[in-house]
């Protein structure tokens, strides 16, 4: 597996991760996920595809953008509430 399969394969892990995370999944799954992404990023390190500082330069990223999903469908969430539409006053 080449580094960039390798870091494809990472961003969908913690991808799945911290979206199942924000979508409130239950914490045996979360846990159990977590430990998968764990144990293969150590994978990638004992082998030498990425060092520590890549490993979490990545692991910032993807948290970051799984945030900002997160933030944005929880504010269209909160537009759809509050729209006329849906009001019964």
């Amino acid at each position: 597996m080449t580094k960039r399969q390798s870091l494809k394969q990472l961003r969908n892990h913690l991808s799945e991760l911290f979206l199942s995370r924000h979508n409130g999944t239950s914490n045996i799954m979360y846990s159990k996920t977590q430990g998968y992404v764990d144990g293969y990023m150590q994978a990638l390190s004992d082998a030498g595809i990425f060092d520590e500082n890549e490993l979490l330069e990545i692991v910032s990223q993807e948290r970051l953008l799984a945030a900002q999903q997160a933030e944005k469908a929880y504010l269209g969430y909160r537009q759809h509430q509050a729209s006329p539409a849906n009001s019964f006053a």
